[in-house]
């Protein structure tokens, strides 16, 4: 008898037998989800103002998505400590104490270098994990804009069209389909 490869055939019932296996795996893997969730909704919610009771809860909650393969998120942790991810988003940065805060950060460290690792190792989209990215860590696209002149906010409008009249007219020049700023003095 000959060793089968583990590949299906690519006959018609080949190819039923690999959409068989493939939709039991996404159900496995859906249901898995779906068991961790529920753990998390389960759970009593935790007080924010006892670092321990969240510490220890955060770590169960980390255990949880190691077993079940499910993915770190904030949204998720929220689930399992019972609040809301606007709640832990609040928690993250202005609740409590020194001490909260520096519990906080170890947290939100975890998270967001869960976040970058699944990003880099492809485990998430690129535009997926720029959605996340700005909405979970804050991140965004920014052009950094200086300007040469600075306007004195203290100044009046009268004043500033006074300094508006002192600068050098420019005329504009169109060379070879671009536009160029060109100083016309005055007499």
């Amino acid at each position: 008898m000959a060793k089968k490869s583990g590949r299906y055939p690519t006959t018609e019932e080949g190819l039923a037998l690999r959409n068989e296996a493939n939709l039991k795996a996404a159900l496995d893997e859906n249901g898995t989800a779906i068991a961790h969730s529920l753990a998390g909704l389960s759970a009593p919610p935790v007080n924010l103002m006892d670092i321990e009771e969240v510490e220890r809860r955060t770590m169960e909650y980390i255990a949880d998505c190691q077993r079940t393969g499910a993915k770190v998120s904030p949204p998720s942790l929220a689930l399992w400590l019972g609040i809301t991810s606007a709640d832990l988003a609040e928690w993250l940065t202005t609740f409590g104490t020194e001490e909260h805060r520096r519990s906080a950060a170890r947290i939100y460290q975890f998270l967001h270098a869960s976040f970058v690792d699944n990003a880099l190792n492809g485990r998430t989209s690129p535009q997926l994990s720029m959605f996340l990215a700005k909405n979970w860590f804050g991140y965004r696209d920014s052009q950094a804009v200086e300007t040469a002149q600075t306007v004195d906010t203290r100044k009046s409008l009268d004043e500033l069209a006074k300094e508006a009249e002192n600068l050098p007219d420019f005329e504009i020049i169109e060379t070879q389909g671009q536009s160029k700023k060109s100083s016309k003095k005055s007499n």
